[in-house]
C-alpha cells in the first residue's frame, strides 16, 4: 500500500472510531485505535524513510531500527492493550481511553 493510501485508510478508521464510546464499545475502540495507529505510522515512515513495513511486527522493528523508540514504545503498548482485550478478558473503558490517548500521540507525530 502506498503512503497516501495508508493516510486515507487511517482517516476512515478515525471517522469510524469517532462514532464509538470507550465505555460502551471498548473492544471496537481498541481494535480501531490499533489499526489507525498502524496506518498512521506506516504513512509517516514512508514519508521519512521512503519505505515502510506493512506487518505490525515488522513495523515495530523498523521503528526500533530507525531509533524512533518513543513511537515504538507507544505502538508496542497499544499492541499489548489490543492483545489483552481482543484475545483475553482485560477490556474496559479505561483501557479503551488509554488506547485513544496513545493513538492521539501517534497521530500528532505522524500528521501533526
Amino acid at each position: 500500500m502506498k503512503a497516501q493510501a495508508h493516510l486515507e485508510k487511517a482517516r476512515r478508521l478515525l471517522y469510524s472510531l469517532s462514532r464509538l464510546s470507550p465505555d460502551d464499545d471498548p473492544e471496537a475502540v481498541i481494535e480501531l485505535a490499533f489499526l489507525a495507529a498502524h496506518h498512521l505510522i506506516a504513512f509517516r515512515m514512508d514519508q521519512l524513510f521512503g519505505y515502510h513495513e506493512d506487518r505490525h511486527g515488522r513495523l515495530l522493528s523498523q521503528l526500533h531500527r530507525e531509533k524512533l523508540f518513543h513511537i515504538a514504545d507507544l505502538f508496542q503498548e497499544l499492541g499489548q492493550i489490543r492483545h489483552g482485550s481482543i484475545y483475553g478478558r482485560r477490556v474496559d473503558g479505561e483501557r479503551a481511553r488509554r488506547a485513544l490517548s496513545i493513538l492521539s500521540e501517534i497521530r500528532a507525530w505522524s500528521v501533526g
